[in-house]
């Protein structure tokens, strides 16, 4: 299952989620269910807190994987810099904490943003 969810955050972060949350009210939600950590059943909040915090931590370390796209990887690289070298800054811009806090204030509690960063 841990490869399965694996090649779904590689892949398809739609299956992902569904993955992670099928796992997490299945076994979260049953006293004493557990969850499997790398072929071990976790019991204990701790270790299971401690279990997600690894897996997602090997998530998001760099590694080879036989669906990455060096293609895509130079393509994205590439669009970055240029976008990074291609921005100004206007010198007269500011922004005050009001502001940032005003419109903090506007947002919808309990939502988190999607793909293109709009909440």
């Amino acid at each position: 299952m841990d490869q399965q969810v694996d090649t779904a955050a590689e892949v398809d972060q739609t299956k992902f989620w569904r993955m992670v949350n099928s796992r997490r009210n299945t076994s979260g939600s049953k006293i004493n269910g557990g969850i499997i950590f790398q072929g071990t059943v976790v019991r204990d909040r701790d270790e299971q807190l401690q279990g997600w915090g690894n897996h997602f931590e090997n998530l998001y370390t760099p590694s080879t994987s036989r669906d990455f796209d060096e293609q895509w990887l130079l393509k994205t690289s590439t669009e970055v810099i240029r976008t990074l070298l291609s921005t100004t800054t206007d010198p007269n811009a500011s922004v005050s904490p009001e502001v940032i806090e005003n419109i903090i204030n506007t947002l919808p509690r309990g939502k988190a943003s999607g793909e293109d960063n709009i909440v």
